[in-house]
């Protein structure tokens, strides 16, 4: 006796501090790239069947106690019936179902496999992530429920780490609160700092300012505003960079590269809220939101008396950390959509790009995150012929980002699972990153093989 439930996908807003759940993200499409990226929980069912059809859509499947999820996507390279994953206790393999263009594991075209959190699966020109958790709301009664990565305050992701942090963010941004951004430099610092000023609804501008642009002559008369005759060329008075961000916010990124001397004029406009310009002789009060940014260590320079401890414990009111582009592979799909969407030169909606192409882009780390991945896409949709993108029209460093080496899952002996406990000293997180597999994998491995962890802890 079977039965079948037919669904269109549905769409739900993450709940980042709920419940998470292994999945598996629809990652990116090659000949579609502005579509969303989607995700279908693993839980709840004991096969997935991956297959073209008129639409994207999710079909349940119950036989008996087997209950089976079929993901269709209008993907013309893509098999009806092209690849199939089943469940095997906490474990997921992957087989590919005779498909014309075949079933692919990152570089590896495969017959069957097991797959671990963090493979990229292929099906024609659609690329699928396999996720050990992700922000998700909670399904009714079980049913796969597509998740939108946009919350109602507009910050947008598929990581779970990074969405619980927006969360969070999405609350302090109503309020007067000094965030701080912290993250490796092209990680996007600008665009979350407006996106703050967005939520906040304050009607004043958004003054975005790099603090290590401006000469060392200028900087305090650049931020504070000067009167007349202050200095040789102040011909005029000028309101400066706080004043004109009255009732706004103002960000400065890069505020490490603040001097010692401008330090100490922002730390007295946090305290008093009011700002004394150069030549002035009374302070005008300001309606101030200040978010600040910097790719350093902060903390260190504090240590090496290099920025003032007090201002930093001003600046530190919310801290957030944004991660590298490498470290956030869920949202890769969904930058690359957003960043087509942004191109005036171009219709993105007449842009594809080859399955090539897109395997270069997956393979390369991307050192200088966001910021080196627009500039890349920016080429290449100026390089390529009839909208269609290809690996020759990426920079060099990306097409010569080495292939990923078909590595062998296969699964640890009792024996060796207790050698790397005794080498890690009962530390899973270590024995994870040497065995290339995530934490949680760890732990069922070692129920499985009736060994405890805890036997091995250092006292």
């Amino acid at each position: 006796m079977s039965s079948t439930q037919t669904q269109s996908i549905r769409k739900a807003t993450p709940s980042p501090r709920g419940a998470r759940a292994p999945a598996l993200l629809k990652l990116w499409c090659s000949s579609d790239p502005l579509a969303l990226p989607s995700f279908a929980p693993l839980s709840g069912c004991d096969e997935i069947l991956i297959g073209r059809g008129p639409g994207r859509s999710m079909q349940r499947i119950s036989d008996g106690d087997r209950k089976l999820l079929v993901l269709r996507q209008p993907d013309a390279s893509m098999s009806s019936s092209h690849a199939r994953l089943r469940r095997t206790g906490e474990e997921w393999r992957v087989s590919d179902e005779t498909s014309k263009n075949g079933t692919f594991v990152g570089d590896e075209r495969i017959v069957e496999r097991l797959l671990c959190s963090g493979d990229i699966l292929r099906t024609g020109s659609t690329l699928w992530l396999v996720c050990e958790e992700m922000p998700c709301a909670v399904a009714e009664q079980g049913q796969p429920v597509e998740i939108s990565a946009e919350t109602s305050t507009g910050f947008t992701t598929f990581n779970a780490n990074l969405a619980a942090q927006f969360a969070s963010l999405g609350k302090v941004a109503r309020g007067k609160l000094t965030i701080l951004l912290s993250g490796p430099t092209g990680s996007g610092k600008e665009v979350v700092a407006s996106e703050i000023h967005r939520a906040s609804g304050r009607p004043g501008p958004f003054v975005s300012v790099n603090c290590g642009a401006i000469p060392a002559g200028l900087v305090e008369a650049t931020l504070f505003g000067s009167r007349k005759g202050a200095f040789s060329s102040a011909t005029e008075n000028r309101a400066g960079l706080v004043r004109t961000s009255d009732g706004g916010t103002l960000f400065l990124d890069e505020i490490g590269e603040l001097p010692l001397a401008a330090q100490t004029a922002l730390l007295r406009v946090l305290q008093e809220r009011e700002v004394l310009a150069v030549g002035a002789d009374t302070p005008t009060a300001v309606d101030l939101r200040v978010v600040a940014a910097s790719h350093c260590d902060l903390e260190q320079m504090v240590a090496d008396k290099r920025f003032r401890e007090d201002l930093l414990a001003r600046l530190s009111g919310h801290t957030m950390v944004l991660p590298a582009l490498k470290d956030r592979p869920e949202d890769f799909g969904l930058l690359c959509a957003r960043l087509l969407t942004g191109m005036e030169e171009v219709d993105p909606k007449r842009l594809r790009f080859t399955v090539e192409a897109a395997n270069a882009m997956l393979r390369y780390e991307w050192p200088r995150n966001i910021r080196e991945l627009a500039q890349a896409i920016a080429r290449a949709v100026a390089l390529c012929d009839a909208g269609i993108i290809d690996a020759a029209h990426l920079p060099d460093v990306v097409m010569a980002a080495p292939r990923q080496a078909a590595e062998k899952r296969e699964e640890p002996t009792k024996t060796r699972l207790v050698e790397l406990l005794q080498a890690h000293q009962g530390n899973l997180s270590a024995m994870a990153r040497d065995m290339n597999t995530s934490r949680s994998q760890v732990r069922r491995l070692l129920e499985r093989h009736g060994v405890e962890a805890q036997e091995f802890r250092a006292e």
